[in-house]
């Protein structure tokens, strides 16, 4: 557990910020028990993983995960396996993904899937385990497609990802874990299949993490500083609550008891 660590390859989410890289947009880096991961490789994440993420190697990649297909989740995909496998000399890497990303018209190349060790199409309820770490999709998002959120487990701890989704109940009755990520694009409603600031409160307030983490910001979100949100959100939900920032680490050791 005291080697654990969470790397914030990118903060960034929604078009304009996409395209003015106001935050980046690389995912998310998991070093748990031993298994390196990556979550949602978007726009430039193998230039932040190679800013953000020493002493951490691109070929020493566990893990790959696709929440869902959108570009601001998947650009780099095929960037990190080429850089993974070396070329596709190596066969090496589990990717997990929804169906949707890997057939059809595919966001993951056809010869990039080849060079991966493992393939795996996502489906809610899928637990995978990896020696002492469990990796969980346990619910299907609401986002216009195929999409899920992600539950690490270690033998200590566990850390939900609650990805790009509209606010529905079962959230706070999934999610109930010592940590936990929550993408909040905006602080007001709009009619678009995202989480908003109220709705992050919500699952705050039932969940009652010992840490929860803001990030995926938008444009309004970055102009309201999302700092001070956070600070208010731990005002009100009475759990500590912070804004992630580009390159931020964070030891789950640091935030939980034992």
């Amino acid at each position: 557990m005291a080697d654990d660590e969470i790397i914030f390859l990118g903060t960034g989410g929604a078009r304009v910020v996409i395209a003015t890289q106001l935050r980046a947009t690389g995912g998310l880096l998991f070093y748990l028990s031993g298994r390196l991961i990556l979550v949602d490789p978007g726009p430039g994440s193998l230039i932040r993983f190679l800013q953000y993420a020493k002493p951490y190697r691109i070929n020493k990649l566990d893990v790959l995960i696709l929440t869902h297909r959108h570009i601001d989740h998947t650009s780099d995909v095929n960037v990190i396996i080429d850089a993974l496998t070396e070329g596709g000399k190596k066969r090496k890497g589990i990717l997990f993904a929804p169906k949707d990303a890997v057939e059809d018209d595919p966001v993951v190349l056809k010869y990039h899937q080849r060079a991966l060790k493992e393939m795996i199409k996502i489906k809610a309820g899928l637990e995978y385990r990896i020696d002492a770490l469990s990796i969980r999709f346990p619910i299907e998002h609401l986002h216009g497609v195929e999409t899920y959120g992600v539950v690490f487990a270690t033998p200590n701890y566990s850390i939900g990802y609650i990805t790009d989704t509209k606010y529905f109940p079962e959230l706070a009755s999934t999610y109930r874990n010592d940590i936990l990520i929550i993408n909040v694009l905006r602080p007001e409603p709009m009619d678009y299949p995202h989480l908003y600031l109220p709705d992050a409160e919500k699952v705050i307030k039932k969940t009652k993490p010992s840490l929860a983490v803001i990030t995926h910001f938008g444009m309004v979100m970055l102009r309201k500083n999302p700092f001070r949100i956070a600070k208010e959100l731990s005002e009100k939900t009475k759990v500590r609550v912070i804004a992630a920032k580009d390159g931020m680490r964070i030891r789950p050791s640091d935030y939980l008891d034992g």
